[in-house]
């Protein structure tokens, strides 16, 4: 059993390519690695070596597999094991260059998608595509795992099965001509994004041996997405959340979101405490990792009446900050002024002023 770490693979493989967009992770990276102005299947130097990938899954790189979870090859003669190959753009060309996996007759790998998720069109039009070498690709189960609740129930009421109960779902098989599956020809009757899925599991059907055979059991040179969702920072599907200034993961249009930093501290001007579960109370945010203590949290009116308070707690507490009362009663909306005192654990102390906006 090989389980591989990907991100480390990565590192390894893409050492000697950085500045370059000639292989198949740095053309599936959703990066302009030679800083030409052109990003993965845009770019010539990416064309040259794998066109037909790039037109299959519509030009959109980042749509390719770029994680192994896990490898399973059933013979122990194989000439090409590195799984790795299957990732990114597909690029084998010649039998003898290695740029692909062979499973062995009865053997698996499992790949994911990490910056993007496979969805279903809605339509009868390819989602997930196999690059499998040759001009008649061998036969293959592929079975899906789910992203998210929704697609599991959904799997789940239609009677799909999790054979091995290792949670992938059964979709049925390529081989021969068919290098591909239609999600909505399995489950038929949903829109489209509404079935999502992070990973595929590729099992090849033994159909001869692994002594006699060259090259036995299926050869894998990548795996796309053609019909995709891009996840956003916070991981939803086609999402607007990026990363701010202050490296939390907003929406652009969220009122916080272009307030500026203080020494790794993020500071809101405003807030709406209307219980929809966004900016409910007035707090600031640090890093994670850093610890400090508020000694002093203070809320003023215009007036510089003192309207809240409290002390000693952690600057990571979900509870101490001011959610817009005033006796229980809800404080009108405007301009308050606030003082917090915060003691570092390294011994430093700092004092915030400002104001605040309750809306």
């Amino acid at each position: 059993m090989k389980k591989l770490i990907a991100c480390l693979y990565l590192l390894l493989s893409g050492i000697y390519m950085l500045g370059q967009e000639n292989s198949a992770i740095t053309c599936a990276d959703g990066i302009d690695n030679d800083e030409d102005g052109l990003i993965d299947c845009e770019d010539p130097d990416c064309l040259e070596f794998s066109s037909d990938g790039c037109e299959i899954c519509q030009f959109d790189a980042t749509s390719f597999v770029d994680v192994v979870l896990d490898y399973q090859p059933q013979c122990s003669n194989l000439s090409y094991d590195e799984p790795g190959q299957a990732l990114g753009l597909n690029n084998w060309q010649l039998p003898t260059d290695g740029k692909a996996v062979l499973l062995g007759e009865g053997g698996t790998i499992e790949l994911g998608f990490t910056n993007n998720v496979l969805i279903n069109s809605g339509d009868n039009t390819a989602d997930l595509w196999i690059f499998e070498i040759g001009d008649l690709a061998e036969d293959c189960d592929i079975a899906l795992h789910p992203y998210d609740a929704n697609t599991s129930t959904i799997l789940q009421n239609n009677g799909l099965n999790d054979t091995d109960g290792d949670g992938y779902y059964d979709f049925g098989q390529i081989g021969g001509e068919r290098f591909f599956i239609d999600i909505d020809e399995v489950l038929t009757g949903y829109p489209p994004a509404t079935l999502i899925f992070d990973a595929v599991k590729i099992t090849d059907v033994p159909d001869l041996d692994c002594i006699s055979t060259i090259n036995p059991g299926a050869d894998i040179d990548a795996v796309c997405a053609v019909q995709s969702a891009i996840l956003d920072c916070a991981g939803v599907p086609n999402g607007n959340a990026i990363l701010n200034p202050c490296n939390l993961c907003l929406s652009p249009d969220d009122p916080t979101f272009y307030e500026e930093c203080k020494d790794g501290i993020y500071i809101p001007n405003a807030f709406s405490p209307n219980n929809d579960g966004r900016n409910d109370v007035f707090k600031i945010y640090m890093a994670t990792e850093t610890q400090a203590q508020v000694l002093n949290y203070a809320i003023y009116n215009r007036w510089g009446a003192l309207v809240y308070e409290a002390t000693n707690f952690d600057i990571h507490s979900a509870i101490h900050w001011w959610d817009g009362k005033i006796n229980n009663s809800i404080a009108p909306n405007g301009l308050y002024v606030y003082t917090i005192k915060i003691a570092y654990a390294d011994g430093r102390v700092e004092v915030l002023r400002g104001g605040v906006g309750k809306m």
